[in-house]
């Protein structure tokens, strides 16, 4: 459910109980995600996770990110870490999950900002070669991202077609109080009190 947000450090409350203490935080300075040095333990070591849907705070704005290379640390050191925790229990299907979302949600519109030279904070760089590694073994890939790649940089903005095409395809179905949301980039159901990704 939560997929890519994990990254979010204002969006997750962890409970500490569950950090594992043999984890060195510092092997993930360099990666721009040391948070997640606590929050896959306790993602992992915890029974079940709950999701809040409610907003319980607002911000003041989204434009607040900048400072680093975002296909570098969401594209590779993000995917070296999850490879890290598949060691401690983290499932390879998650990660998929993850990089699915990544791919179809998150990358179109910033590879549009970064191959249109639009007014960014982000760190220049050449995501070509991260994407093409990290994500070209899934067919959403070449349909939400290649386009945006190979599309002469004036007109790359309609790559964004196929990132909006495969939202559309994805359908997304809730049933009664089993609260079952079946989509073709995740599968999430309620049982009982407990919540399985």
């Amino acid at each position: 459910r939560v997929t890519f947000y994990l990254t979010f450090i204002s969006g997750n409350i962890v409970n500490k109980d569950f950090f594992d203490k043999d984890i060195n935080i510092n092997d993930f300075e360099k990666t721009n995600l040391i948070q997640l040095s606590w929050t896959f333990p306790a993602l992992i070591n915890s029974s079940y996770n709950i999701v809040i849907e409610e907003s319980l705070l607002g911000i003041g704005s989204v434009e607040n990110t900048g400072g680093y290379k975002l296909f570098n640390v969401f594209g590779k050191n993000f995917n070296v870490i999850m490879k890290a925790f598949a060691k401690r229990g983290f499932v390879q299907r998650y990660a998929d999950i993850i990089n699915n979302s990544l791919i179809v949600f998150f990358f179109p519109h910033f590879l549009v900002m970064n191959r249109t030279l639009a007014d960014t904070k982000l760190i220049s760089e050449d995501p070509e070669t991260i994407l093409y590694s990290q994500f070209g073994k899934y067919f959403q890939f070449w349909i939400a991202l290649c386009p945006i790649l190979i599309l002469p940089r004036k007109i790359c903005e309609l790559g964004l077609v196929g990132s909006v095409l495969i939202k559309k395809l994805s359908k997304i179905r809730i049933k009664g109080k089993g609260h079952k949301i079946e989509s073709r980039l995740y599968n999430y159901q309620s049982v009982g009190n407990k919540e399985t990704v």
